[in-house]
């Protein structure tokens, strides 16, 4: 059997070479939080997965794929085994395990000298002994390259965003007047209010957050006192009264009635039926004379905000109603969205379909459980999404387990640095109007190629700081009561709101299969309802086109990554590799761009960006914008690999 010493990662890279090593590729499980260890009958390997990034592997004198003797899968919530001698294991051949942690255990084949291989444990995220060797730092670039290449990025951007700053003051009087209000006192300058959304929810967020207070002491009286079920009924009751109040009566009927309907599909138990109807409902958001109608349910609303937020509001309840839907076809049908591959796979699909129906048991599909889950008041205007089996589970485990002091310091330390970023985005548009100058055709031509960038640029992170805040506020709430939402965005351009439904689109469609052109299809299906989702507009079918596009040469490109003849020239000249990667990264990160200010300002804005940068741009320009973008990229790639190394360390 393998010394457990020589136990190396492999990155997904490697992946087609594992199986000459004695070890499986489980690269095609999702779920991050499932350990699973595979002894071999001849002791040749010991795999385990963890978190998508890769796999770790005991090298051993076997050649070809292994026999697998026992499979034994540790989930992380339950800490338990789910094997025929998983307590014979858990009683005699591990250590005390300590139940008050949510990590899991892991469990390595050790070579016992005097008697037959045991099995240790050690818990996952602490420093596992000399059994575990933690990876080699390996400095791919020379030092003064990489600080070359993080000189100029930040260089780059404390430029452009100077050259916002001057073009602000410089074209300031020319600027809409109605795109600004009066800013803060003791800062004597105007604030630019042009971008809707954000100066709408943070006025919002000042009415609501009573709201907010008042729930969580509800549900904190209602958990102390109330049983499960009646703590959900309280916290509906509360959520539809609140809205009432909020929305007004006709938009909360047509809420409901759309969830209604969509339920009443969901009792054909067909997942077509299903999606049918949700595209239907959502497109009634963009066609007359649906809008027209939507509009007469407030006829007080001069100035637009009830209508606005009604389709807001809308927009989010049409992806809770299809979540908890399809969740309820597939409880009743007993179908699942994973795809089995291979042998290998049908036998994870078995022990992970016997876990998943342990937990759709305390799954309920009532219409009430619809409602609890729909107008989840925390969550409700802003997001973020997330899925009625996460939030079942969630909603399960905050009736037995209440937060503990050290949970409740992390959510008042993420609530302070939400309220930091709030009044942060509040600060810049004193100073920083590019939201404003974007609104203005004439200015924009005006403008040099520096300036054009530093708007973009401060369009893109205005958007991820917005974002950040209008999911992180509702996640205080919801971590309050017990319930982890999806984190906030992590890069501009991330359509982070909708990345758990493509479980619900791109599986069932055969994602998860080995075929590339199947993934690109699948992809495409994704990006259609996206597309659908936000709006029938021109400017989003560019967006959505164009990223499209963009994610289907990426997927290109790990599969090229992933081949014996590439993997070959990384591992024997890992320095041209890297540069070659950030020149192919070049083109896609421009076209990227662009798509943003299509998202941003719209297609004319993103067809007078394509000319400057594009068509008449000459030779000179568009070396610098390689040259500047190149280094941007090697400066990212390289901050990645150091937040991947740190997260090994851990």
């Amino acid at each position: 059997m393998a010394d457990p010493a020589t136990t190396v990662r492999y990155k997904r890279s490697e992946f087609p070479t594992l199986e000459k090593k004695g070890c499986v590729d489980m690269s095609q499980q999702r779920k991050s939080d499932m350990l699973y260890v595979l002894n071999s009958s001849n002791g040749a390997a010991d795999c385990r997965f963890q978190n998508s990034n890769g796999l770790w592997c005991n090298e051993g004198p076997a050649a070809g794929l292994i026999t697998i003797h026992e499979l034994i899968v540790c989930h992380s919530q339950k800490r338990n085994f789910h094997d025929d001698g998983s307590r014979k294991y858990k009683k005699k051949m591990c250590r005390k395990m300590d139940h008050d942690s949510e990590n899991a255990l892991i469990m390595k084949n050790e070579n016992n000298p005097s008697g037959p291989s045991v099995l240790k444990c050690w818990k996952m995220g602490t420093k596992i002994k000399s059994a575990d060797v933690q990876p080699k730092k390996s400095k791919v670039l020379p030092a003064w390259e990489t600080y070359f290449y993080n000189t100029v990025h930040i260089s780059v951007v404390a430029y452009i965003l100077y050259c916002v700053y001057r073009a602000s003051n410089k074209y300031d009087g020319l600027l809409n007047v109605y795109d600004f209000e009066p800013g803060w006192s003791f800062i004597d300058r105007e604030k630019d209010m042009s971008n809707y959304e954000w100066y709408f929810f943070y006025n919002l967020f000042w009415i609501i957050i009573p709201w907010y207070i008042a729930y969580i002491s509800l549900d904190w009286i209602a958990a102390h006192h109330l049983s499960v079920i009646h703590r959900r009924q309280t916290c509906l009751i509360y959520s539809l009264i609140v809205l009432t109040h909020l929305l007004g009566w006709k938009s909360l009927v047509l809420l409901c009635v759309h969830s209604v309907v969509m339920y009443l599909i969901s009792l054909f138990k067909s997942k077509v039926l299903v999606w049918i109807l949700s595209i239907a409902l959502i497109s009634t958001l963009n066609f007359e004379p649906f809008i027209s109608w939507m509009r007469l349910l407030n006829p007080e609303d001069y100035d637009g905000k009830s209508y606005y937020i009604l389709m807001f509001t809308l927009a989010l309840t049409h992806l809770r109603y299809t979540s908890f839907c399809l969740e309820h076809v597939e409880h009743v049908t007993g179908t699942s969205s994973l795809q089995q591959d291979t042998d290998t796979d049908k036998l994870y699909m078995e022990i992970e379909t016997e876990i998943k129906d342990k937990q759709t048991d305390e799954m309920k599909f009532s219409l009430m459980d619809a409602f609890v889950y729909i107008f989840y008041f925390p969550l409700f205007f802003c997001g973020p999404i997330i899925t009625y089996d996460e939030f079942s589970k969630q909603m399960n485990e905050s009736a037995q387990k209440p937060l503990q002091e050290k949970q409740m310091i992390s959510v008042a330390f993420f609530a302070l640095r939400m309220i930091f970023w709030a009044f942060f985005n509040e600060f810049i548009l004193h100073f920083f109007y590019f939201n404003a100058l974007q609104h203005n055709l004439s200015v924009i031509e005006d403008m040099d190629l520096w300036t054009l960038s530093g708007i973009g640029y401060c369009q893109g992170q205005f958007f991820m700081i917005k974002y950040t805040v209008m999911f992180g506020i509702p996640s205080v709430v919801a971590r309050t009561c017990g319930i982890e939402p999806p984190a906030g965005p992590k890069c501009i351009g991330h359509i982070y709101t909708y990345s758990d439904m493509w479980k619900y689109i791109y599986l069932p469609l055969g994602g998860s299969g080995a075929n590339i052109i199947q993934k690109l299809l699948c992809s495409l299906g994704c990006f259609i309802f996206v597309y659908i989702w936000h709006g029938i507009e021109y400017y989003i079918f560019l967006w959505t086109l164009f990223n499209f596009i963009g994610i289907s040469l990426e997927t290109l490109g790990y599969w090229i990554d992933k081949q014996t003849a590439v993997c070959k020239f990384k591992d024997s000249m890992p320095g041209i590799y890297r540069r070659m990667q950030g020149l192919v990264v070049v083109p896609l990160f421009v076209m990227s761009v662009f798509t943003a200010f299509c998202f941003f300002g719209g297609s004319v804005i993103g067809y007078m960006y394509f000319q400057k940068f594009i068509v008449k741009g000459w030779l000179k320009s568009w070396s610098i914008v390689i040259v500047v973008v190149y280094c941007c990229m090697q400066s990212s790639m390289d901050i990645h690999d150091r937040q991947k190394m740190k997260k090994k360390r851990e």
